[in-house]
């Protein structure tokens, strides 16, 4: 039973700050390229330093939330918000073929 408890914390996705490598590469990636293009277009300093104030403390105002859940053992908070936001609240039976399979059931 220890094994099989080390395999599933083996096998878990290495999460940064609650992301994928991938979505975090993806996110420095965006940041990185708009300052180098705020640089290239001759931007005031200060505004170029405010940006990177903003960027950071709405990072780390979104990515403190994701953080948390991932360290009560919910990786996959963004999936289940996700689904959560795509899932109708009232399902509607406009064919009537709920009623009808709940009819025929044997």
């Amino acid at each position: 039973m220890k094994s099989y408890h080390t395999l599933r914390k083996i096998n878990r996705p290495i999460k940064f700050f609650g992301l994928t490598s991938l979505q975090l590469g993806g996110v420095c990636l965006i940041v990185a390229l708009l300052i180098i293009l705020m640089i290239a277009a001759n931007k005031n300093p200060v505004a170029i330093i405010f940006f990177v104030v903003v960027v950071i403390s709405g990072l780390s105002f979104l990515l403190g939330k994701l953080n948390v859940e991932h360290k009560k053992g919910n990786p996959d908070y963004l999936v289940g918000e996700q689904v959560k936001t795509a899932t109708p609240k009232k399902i509607k039976d406009g064919k009537k073929i709920f009623g009808f399979l709940m009819k025929h059931k044997r």
